[in-house]
């Protein structure tokens, strides 16, 4: 009885340690660019509109790139929550570190891991609009928020 107690003990923790490594990288990813229904006034897009003096053109080329990840998001970011769902119900029923168990965090860890992915390329697909005055502006706003999701100081 004692071995499976501590088995349980260490398959919980594994789910707990997985499940707080995803929410970290969510924790960054909103930091970046805030919720996928209501940006925040800080978040990446809006400082992006508020503090690089963008065209017309450019404002509408970077709404439809901001439009596509958020789509994007709302897909990956409901597979993560389906992954932890699987998590909880396998960790649940099947007490024990099972197939199951294993299945869901690797699909948890795949959707986190897009996200992550996505959130970059979409920086940078936002980069590829601006012009390079507004780009050396940009990388020093990236650097900033990529440090600040972290809690640390930045140098803007």
């Amino acid at each position: 009885m004692m071995a499976l107690s501590m088995i349980w003990r260490k398959v919980f923790a594994t789910a707990i340690v997985a499940l707080l490594a995803g929410a970290a990288g969510v924790y960054a990813g909103f930091a970046l660019f805030g919720t996928s229904t209501h940006p925040a006034h800080n978040s990446l897009d809006a400082i992006v509109h508020r503090e690089l003096n963008l065209s017309t053109d450019q404002d509408r080329q970077i709404s439809r790139i901001e439009a596509t990840y958020a789509d994007r998001k709302l897909v990956l970011e409901a597979e993560i929550r389906l992954a932890t769902r699987e998590i909880a119900a396998a960790v649940m029923d099947d007490k024990t570190y099972s197939d199951r168990v294993r299945s869901g965090i690797g699909a948890f860890h795949t959707a986190m891991g897009k996200l992550q992915e996505e959130t970059i390329l979409h920086v940078f697909e936002m980069r590829g609009a601006l012009t390079p005055a507004q780009q050396s502006k940009f990388d020093v706003i990236v650097q900033a928020e990529l440090l600040r999701s972290v809690g640390e100081n930045s140098r803007r």
